[in-house]
C-alpha cells in the first residue's frame, strides 16, 4: 500500500478552499490499484477530516457506481467548498474554506506506482481546466498520470518544497546583505580608543 500526498495544484500553488478545482479521470486512467483506492480530504494545518453538509470525506472505489460520467465515459471530480450543484454532487469532495491537502491510498499498487514511475497529478483550478478542455477538444486532463518516463527523473514534492525554501532563504540573505551598513565612521565611533591615546574627533 502507498500513500501519495497532494498538497499543491497544477500550478504548484498550495490548495485552498477559496478556489474551485476539477480533477479529470479518463476512462482508462484510474489509479493502478489491484484491490482498492481512495482519495481523502484533510484540513491544513489541522490535519483533520473536514466537516461538511453531506458527511463525505473521501472518494473511493465503492463509490464509482454512483458517480456521474462525462460524455466520453470518464469522470470529473469537483474539489471545492461550495456544492457544485445537484447534477454534480455525486462527484463532489467537499473542501474547507481555507487550506487543505489530499491523501491517496492505493491498496495493491502496481509496480510502476511502487517504483515511483507512476505519479498522481494535481487538481486544476476550474477556470484553467475549462481552458485546457477547449484546447484539447474536450479530452480534459487526467487525474492520474499512468506512466512517467524514468528518464524524466521527476522531483519529489519534498525536494520541490526544499528548493523553494532554499531560494527564499537566499533571497532574504541577499536583501539583508544589501541593507547591512559598511565599515564607516559609525563603526569607528563605537570602538573604544586605545589606552593612553587621545580620542579622535569622531569619538
Amino acid at each position: 500500500m502507498i500513500y501519495p500526498v497532494i498538497a499543491v495544484d497544477g500550478d504548484g500553488k498550495l490548495l485552498s478552499g477559496s478556489n474551485n478545482y476539477n480533477i479529470r479521470s479518463r476512462v482508462n486512467d484510474l489509479p493502478p490499484a489491484k484491490f482498492f483506492w481512495s482519495l481523502t480530504m484533510y484540513g491544513f494545518p489541522s490535519r483533520l477530516l473536514v466537516a461538511n453538509p453531506i458527511d463525505r470525506y473521501l472518494l473511493n472505489t465503492p463509490m464509482m457506481p454512483n458517480w456521474v460520467k462525462d460524455a466520453d465515459g470518464g469522470y470529473t471530480y469537483f474539489i471545492q467548498n461550495e456544492a457544485p450543484g445537484k447534477d454534480k454532487q455525486a462527484n463532489w469532495l467537499p473542501a474547507p474554506k481555507d487550506g487543505f491537502y489530499l491523501v491517496m491510498r492505493l491498496y495493491g499498487p502496481s509496480e510502476a506506482a511502487q517504483d515511483g514511475i507512476w505519479k498522481a497529478s494535481h487538481p486544476i483550478r476550474a477556470a484553467r481546466e475549462a481552458g485546457i478542455r477547449r484546447a484539447a477538444n474536450g479530452t480534459g486532463t487526467g487525474l492520474f498520470q499512468r506512466v512517467v518516463q524514468p528518464t524524466q527523473n521527476p522531483s519529489s514534492m519534498l525536494g520541490t518544497l526544499l528548493a523553494r525554501f532554499s531560494a527564499l532563504v537566499a533571497k532574504a540573505m541577499s536583501a539583508a546583505s544589501r541593507e547591512r551598513p559598511s565599515a564607516s565612521w559609525s563603526s569607528q565611533k563605537s570602538a573604544p580608543a586605545p589606552s593612553g591615546t587621545r580620542p579622535s574627533a569622531l569619538s
